[in-house]
């Protein structure tokens, strides 16, 4: 059995749906489980090429680059969970099989910086609302561009598209220390349950 180390914030999420069901939960989970994997890859991979072009060893020189395997590199796992829509309470935890020396502290603000790129992939899909609220001094770093494009851009779009079809519309709010993000989305003209 794989054993994990907890890295970043605890990140609260509080889920509401006109007509919320388990698909809506269930694509909501898979897919801040693996915003939160691609995060943590992107920032690896980012912080190994600067290590690498300064003649220096790499943090972790192989990174997971899939979900279907057993050695996930980053888990989210569930603190608590409240009544009402629903509010779940997730604390991310690295696999210790890659948390060499420098990997915990590197990803200390993993929760944030996927935060930032819901909030800003999250507000190219049309249909959407996107309020986030933060202290500047707990303003994530933009993520690497090209990378982040490809690896997460593709992935947070799908969510909300996902949760626009599946619902008459919603709302989700994270949370994380002092900062949060509100993502608002409306079901497509036309579509009736």
């Amino acid at each position: 059995m794989i054993e994990y180390q907890e890295v970043s914030d605890q990140l609260s999420i509080h889920f509401e749906s006109e007509d919320l069901d388990l698909l809506q939960l269930g694509i909501l989970n898979s897919s801040i489980h693996e915003i939160l994997n691609q995060v943590a890859i992107t920032v690896l991979n980012e912080r190994n090429e600067e290590l690498q072009s300064e003649g220096r060893n790499k943090i972790l020189d192989y990174i997971p680059q899939s979900l279907s395997r057993q050695d996930i590199l980053v888990r989210a796992r569930l603190l608590g969970v409240k009544e009402g829509s629903i509010e779940f309470f997730i604390q991310p935890f690295l696999a210790q099989v890659f948390s060499e020396p420098g990997a915990i502290s590197i990803l200390h603000n993993l929760v944030a910086n996927a935060l930032w790129a819901i909030g800003f992939y999250g507000s190219r899909v049309v249909g959407t609302k996107i309020m986030a609220r933060a202290t500047p001094v707990n303003m994530a770093e933009p993520l690497p561009a090209t990378a982040a494009k490809r690896r997460i851009r593709p992935r947070v779009e799908n969510l909300i598209k996902h949760l626009k079809d599946a619902s008459n519309g919603g709302r989700i709010v994270l949370r994380s220390g002092d900062e949060e993000l509100i993502v608002e989305f409306y079901s497509s003209e036309g579509k009736r349950h």
